[in-house]
């Protein structure tokens, strides 16, 4: 059962030349995402047979604001990139049964639920970062399955 997500590191610079009153660009935002590593560790409880476990993700995620819509070929110029907002989640949930925790169920289940449950607090926060610093706000989209995952490191 999920038990909490909140951002553990904030980052966000904006183009030194981005004027917010002045300029209105068209724009449009990448996305990346992801999950670092997960620790598993055994909670103490009232009766041993409960059997309580704490699995705590951690996700990186990215966003790049950039000027204009993405070229055909190659990628962004770096001026064009009026943003990048780099946000590290912690997302803890809580385990209950007998069954061990295997490295191969935590590494599918960081790449396909655990980005589904962090998405809305993502987006709440970056839209809402964003605002404050007067930067064109991204537009994120449902919750999108990544074709590329990596690997989770996952600690006990």
């Amino acid at each position: 059962m999920i038990q909490q997500v909140y951002p553990s590191r904030i980052s966000l610079s904006s183009h030194p030349d981005f004027e917010p009153m002045l300029q209105q660009p068209e724009t449009s935002t990448q996305f990346a995402w992801g999950a670092r590593e997960v620790t598993i560790q055994e909670l103490a409880t009232d009766d041993p047979k409960d059997n309580l476990k704490m699995v705590k993700f951690r996700a990186p995620t990215r966003a790049r604001i950039v000027k204009g819509q993405k070229p055909a070929e190659g990628d962004y110029a770096e001026e064009d990139v009026l943003a990048l907002i780099e946000i590290e989640f912690v997302v803890e949930y809580t385990v209950t049964g007998t069954e061990d925790l295997d490295e191969d169920g935590m590494n599918e289940f960081g790449q396909h639920n655990m980005p589904y449950h962090l998405w809305p607090y993502w987006r709440e926060l970056l839209q809402n970062l964003a605002m404050r610093c007067r930067l064109p706000v991204p537009s994120m989209p449902s919750f999108i399955v990544q074709t590329k995952a990596k690997e989770v490191i996952v600690r006990k």
